[in-house]
């Protein structure tokens, strides 16, 4: 089979094809006796093709892709607003978290070791204090010398905007507005309803709801044998 450039081919058929209407690869054109690019068939190389046809064009793809990827970790990172959950410290006590403001309190009722974190003092040196608990709507009282806290805790709803898209995928559907979590190992979230008792650690947590209203009392119980 004869081959032609795309030149001469127009050249001795009388036509005006273009490089877009026709499938070219290099070859030798038996017009001009040249080598450079002939037709192969009257009709455009398929995209495919002529998208790998050269390691040029395969290594611009590859870094393409590869700029695509790092583009998506870089920004599609940043724009994560911060985290409550994930920028707070370790505790050794229940944390209470509103998820309307972000804030949050640490449910202690012993004193904390003198240079670990999350950690405990062993034994526990003499001096009790009893004090009032506050955070949103959330009210009750610590009082140590009977190693017990008590909170009342509104039946709120919000979105989780104070949380990444992890932790709310932790909480499930869940939007209440106030929230347990135990972050002295992993991240774990307690849901704040009727019924729920368990122990943590040296903490016995135990929830009833009111009769009156929704609202939820949190008793939680220092167990701790000293």
């Amino acid at each position: 089979m004869a081959e032609f450039c795309l030149d001469c081919f127009n050249k001795l058929n009388r036509t005006k094809y273009t490089k877009s209407e026709v499938w070219l690869e290099t070859d030798f054109c038996e017009g001009c006796a040249e080598w450079k690019p002939c037709i192969v068939d009257l009709r455009p190389k398929p995209f495919l093709l002529w998208l790998f046809d050269s390691p040029k064009k395969i290594i611009c793809l590859i870094l393409a892709a590869a700029a695509l990827v790092a583009a998506y970790f870089i920004w599609g990172k940043a724009e994560e607003k911060p985290c409550t959950m994930c920028d707070s410290f370790r505790y050794h006590a229940p944390v209470l978290f509103d998820l309307e403001d972000g804030s949050c309190i640490e449910l202690d009722l012993y004193f904390p070791h003198e240079t670990k974190v999350a950690e405990i003092q062993m034994p526990q040196p003499a001096g009790q204090t009893f004090s009032l608990i506050s955070i949103g709507d959330v009210s009750g009282y610590r009082d140590t010398t009977q190693r017990r806290i008590e909170i009342t805790v509104p039946a709120a709803k919000t979105n989780n905007a104070a949380l990444c898209s992890d932790c709310q995928r932790l909480l499930a559907d869940s939007n209440a507005r106030y929230i347990l979590a135990d972050l002295y190992a992993e991240k774990k979230f307690i849901a704040i309803e009727n019924g729920v008792s368990l122990v943590l650690r040296c903490y016995e947590i135990n929830m009833t709801q009111a009769e009156e209203n929704n609202e939820i009392s949190v008793v939680i119980q220092g167990i701790l044998e000293e």
